[in-house]
């Protein structure tokens, strides 16, 4: 079975970040920062462009198959999921982990009308691991209290979870509204 591969560079990086975590003595060090711009090109196809990188956004009901790229709901619920997998792999170089997959599926139910948006979030992750359950378990609680969109989307939605170690539930999730 592959491996997922996490280089040193991800250990060093946590090395880094856990003495600043530790060491800081104001919290505007512990700030970071986020940049995304995005041009409308057409219709509903827009561009997002940060850093050296851009990406394409697009919905079109009217036209099925024609779209450009991925709804903007698509891309904001993928974030939770990329940000999931972003923590597993720092979170396991950390513990010294050995992963051979990480999926996050993420799915959400919205409102159509104006001003009431998204009622809730669903997920499921299916690791697949050599890695005893206790440790599955652990690298889940460190991965999603370090996640930040999770942090900020449980304060305004329900969020609930399933979590699969090598095809077997080990573990439901509820993060409630604060």
């Amino acid at each position: 079975m592959k491996l997922v591969r996490i280089s040193p560079g991800v250990r060093e990086f946590m090395d880094g970040r856990v003495k600043l975590l530790k060491e800081a003595k104001d919290p505007n060090e512990l700030k970071g920062e986020v940049e995304v711009e995005t041009q409308l090109v057409e219709d509903i196809h827009s561009v997002g462009k940060s850093g050296r990188f851009s990406w394409p956004s697009d919905f079109r009901p009217w036209e099925p198959g024609a779209a450009k790229g991925p709804s903007p709901l698509a891309y904001f619920i993928s974030s939770m999921g990329l940000c999931h997998q972003s923590h597993y792999s720092e979170e396991a170089s950390l513990m010294d982990l050995t992963l051979d997959s990480v999926k996050v599926k993420t799915k959400a139910v919205y409102d159509l009308r104006p001003g009431v948006g998204f009622e809730g979030i669903t997920y499921e992750t299916r690791i697949e691991s050599r890695e005893n359950e206790e440790r599955i378990m652990e690298l889940v609680e460190r991965a999603e209290k370090a996640c930040y969109v999770t942090s900020t989307l449980k304060r305004a939605l329900k969020i609930e979870g399933k979590i699969y170690l090598n095809s077997n539930q080990v573990m439901s999730r509820n993060h409630s509204r604060r």
